[in-house]
């Protein structure tokens, strides 16, 4: 695959070359300590002070009070434009990263760095000749090559250019050996945990190291609040209040995540900067929501209605076929006939009747009605369905029956998701060290805002085009005084790459899925 390339302006050149190039002689400046950037997905302020109250999260404890802590406005809602968002300075508009997924003609593959349109920070640190360490963060498959080290948000899938410079591969897999072993509990599920753990150890080491710049980003807090908020906050669910409260998930998970950050502040040397950023926060749903993944074409096949060649559903010989209904949604349209081949209007009420009295055999356990059959909308008719099913998934239970007998991988996955966020489910900021101004107050300081702050920090320029500013009061007042006030029209564009489809798509489509991000 062709790597993306960044295009500048003459003018923006000439002004960033000047701006960052190094000095042609003298002795080697010492080097500068580095910036650390922690982000952590789904970090919920209320839940670090309870636990605080408790007298858990020393780590954050220390950086709150060395530094300080406050919300960070969000926006968007879903977490690769967020985390896109906080790595280019850039919204969603602009740098092209929309949802969770890209639309191609072969259905939905989840998103990658080919869709980003602007450079993120690692691109614009490597242009100035600044080292830079990106290790998990979002949408960063496949790695970009760096002037320093990329793991992607695949590093936990058996993947090509999941990590640059490509000679480390080595390296990462005995990592993978490790971590799989041992390490900190971060919970969610295997594979964020697997990811954590590797973000850690290569973090413990980035901060030893060269890099201006390190990006650490940690997945599996997210999925356990998901997954879990009805065990931390049983009252908002009507449930009784445990006797030992902090025993779940949730607190388990930020026990990790302060974990990893005491382990990485411990390595960094002590006149780094720190900050802690999270997307966004969490709260309880309004009620617990079941998430289902049903393979419509397997009951359909038990029925008797559907013919496979080998995997693949014949379609000239099935009499009824699931159609453009990926597993996640709970509405699937059916199809009597293949695309161009619309059966007569009497041929096709006799074809719904028929499946409406197949789909009444099938049964979720305790014998509840696993389907109902209706007429599709002008909507779903013009999107080619010849009729309707939906699933009953408060209904579903872990196997689906037909005629009494179950049917195989037709549940694909049942859960239930009792925490969520929105776009205006404010995230968390915590900085500390050496710049920064202990107790600074930061009225609504945004995502936007991030970018051009690090870029300023780092002594590098800051785009015109931001939406963001640079928030000066998180400085101390002699740093801010001795970073030069430098600024581009534009950081530029860059020339994105064809939609790269991976052998871990299934499996990660199904994860966002059981997440609800997908339906």
């Amino acid at each position: 695959m062709t790597a993306p390339r960044l295009v500048l302006s003459a003018a923006a050149c000439a002004l960033l070359l000047a701006a960052c190039s190094r000095p042609a002689a003298g002795p080697p400046a010492p080097r500068p300590a580095p910036w650390i950037v922690i982000g952590v997905d789904g970090g919920e302020l209320s839940v670090i002070e309870t636990l605080w109250a408790r007298g858990e999260l020393p780590n954050l404890r220390r950086l709150a009070d060395a530094g300080l802590h406050t919300r960070l406005a969000t926006d968007y809602g879903a977490s690769p434009v967020i985390w896109t968002t906080i790595a280019t300075g850039m919204p969603p508009g602009r740098h092209g990263i929309t949802d969770f997924v890209v639309p191609t003609d072969a259905g939905d593959v989840p998103v990658s760095s080919a869709a980003r349109k602007v450079p993120a920070l690692w691109s614009m640190l490597s242009r100035a000749h600044r080292r830079v360490a990106v290790l998990g963060w979002w949408a960063s498959w496949p790695a970009e090559p760096v002037d320093g080290l990329v793991l992607t948000d695949r590093l936990a899938q058996e993947l090509p250019q999941r990590i640059h410079p490509p000679e480390r591969q080595a390296e990462l897999e005995a990592a993978h050996a490790e971590a799989r072993e041992s390490g900190i509990p971060f919970g969610g599920n295997d594979a964020s945990q697997l990811q954590d753990r590797l973000v850690t150890r290569f973090a413990v080491e980035a901060v030893q190291g060269d890099y201006a710049l390190v990006l650490p980003y940690y997945r599996s807090l997210d999925l356990a609040s998901h997954q879990s908020w009805r065990l931390y906050e049983p009252a908002a669910f009507g449930d009784p209040v445990p006797a030992r409260p902090g025993d779940d998930p949730v607190s388990a998970a930020y026990r990790a995540v302060d974990q990893a950050v005491g382990e990485i502040l411990a390595a960094a040397p002590p006149e780094a900067n720190v900050l802690v950023i999270s997307d966004h926060g969490f709260r309880a749903t309004h009620g617990e929501e079941v998430q289902l993944l049903l393979d419509l074409d397997r009951v359909l096949e038990a029925a008797g209605l559907l013919v496979r060649a080998g995997e693949e559903v014949d379609l000239e010989r099935s009499r009824a076929f699931a159609y453009r209904s990926p597993d996640y949604r709970a509405i699937k349209f059916v199809r009597f006939a293949p695309e161009g081949s619309d059966p007569e209007p009497a041929a096709l009420e006799r074809a719904r009747r028929e499946l409406d009295r197949s789909l009444a055999r099938a049964t979720f356990e305790g014998g509840a009605p696993a389907f109902r059959v209706r007429l599709p909308d002008e909507r779903e008719a013009g999107r080619g369905a010849h009729a309707v099913v939906v699933a009953d998934k408060r209904a579903a239970t872990p196997t689906l029956y037909f005629d009494g007998a179950p049917v195989r991988h037709a549940i694909r996955h049942l859960g239930r998701i009792s925490g969520s966020h929105d776009s205006h489910t404010k995230g968390i900021l915590f900085a500390a060290g050496p710049a920064i101004q202990p107790g600074a107050v930061l009225p609504e300081v945004t995502i936007h805002d991030i970018a051009p702050t690090l870029l300023f920090a780092l002594g590098l320029p800051v785009a015109e085009d931001f939406p963001g500013h640079v928030r000066d009061e998180l400085f101390r007042p002699e740093f801010a005084a001795s970073r030069p006030r430098r600024t581009i029209a534009s950081w530029g564009e860059q020339l994105g790459a064809e939609t790269p489809r991976s052998a871990a798509d299934r499996t990660l489509l199904d994860e966002l899925a059981a997440l609800g991000y997908l339906n």
